[in-house]
């Protein structure tokens, strides 16, 4: 999967600078865009929880990770031990995805969802690769020193979010509420590794938390950073940091 994954992104990366040819010039290369795209995270309650979660969970993880690893490899009740499920789980949601982009391009969207996906397919593949061979974190099974972080749990994630942000906004209501379930076969590629014995706890955390917040980034520089009405699309739902000299804490905050 490694080995596709890179010719993919070197299509993806040929396809994207033919796309960035016929854009302004200077588009995807103004520093003030990606910034106001980072920033934008802080002031998106409903990405912000999902991305501070997961980071929250590589580090909470991180002291118990060889016990965790253990007791979700003995046990094994999700995929009893074998990775194709979840492989095919990732490649399910990547060709979703894919599609939702090609529709939305030849409905007349110009191609932008699907320039949107290889751009968040690259930086993310391309970050999880550098850290992969920086980090050279031994896997638990002894077979590869690259496990941190999880590759295939970037990819589901990235997938997911992309997917999630697109019915999202082309949806309104229940509809758009529910677009938040594109997370549950992402989770189970990420469970699916730790279970086969692939990836430690902490590399599938890091892997999703990438996987997210990098195609939330992409996809934000892309389409803008409107406001949510709040958690979910629950108004008043918040998530805020607190912070004093005696706890530093998040909490999630519901004012009537």
């Amino acid at each position: 999967m490694a080995r596709i994954a890179r010719r993919a992104a070197a299509t993806g990366l040929l396809l994207l600078v033919a796309g960035c040819a016929a854009t302004e010039p200077g588009g995807h290369f103004d520093p003030a865009a990606w910034g106001a795209a980072l920033r934008g995270q802080l002031d998106r309650p409903d990405q912000l929880a999902i991305e501070l979660g997961l980071l929250t969970a590589t580090a909470v993880a991180a002291p118990f990770d060889h016990q965790l690893q253990q007791d979700l490899n003995e046990d094994q009740s999700f995929t009893h031990g074998s990775t194709t499920n979840g492989d095919g789980v990732a490649v399910g949601l990547g060709v979703l995805a894919v599609g939702t982009g090609i529709g939305e391009w030849i409905g007349g969207d110009g191609g932008h969802a699907t320039e949107v996906l290889l751009e968040s397919f690259i930086l993310t593949d391309g970050l999880t690769e550098l850290l992969k061979h920086t980090v050279r974190r031994d896997r638990p099974g002894g077979d590869g020193n690259d496990s941190f972080p999880s590759g295939h749990t970037s990819f589901a994630f990235s997938m997911a979010t992309f997917l999630q942000r697109r019915i999202a906004d082309c949806n309104d209501g229940w509809i758009a509420d529910l677009s938040y379930l594109a997370y549950a076969p992402a989770a189970y590629v990420g469970i699916d590794r730790m279970e086969a014995n692939r990836h430690w706890p902490t590399d599938v955390a890091f892997g999703a938390f990438l996987g997210v917040l990098c195609t939330n980034v992409v996809y934000d520089a892309h389409y803008g950073t409107a406001e949510h009405p709040g958690l979910f699309g629950v108004h008043g739902l918040s998530v805020e940091p607190v912070l004093d000299p005696d706890r530093t804490e998040i909490s999630l905050v519901l004012r009537f």
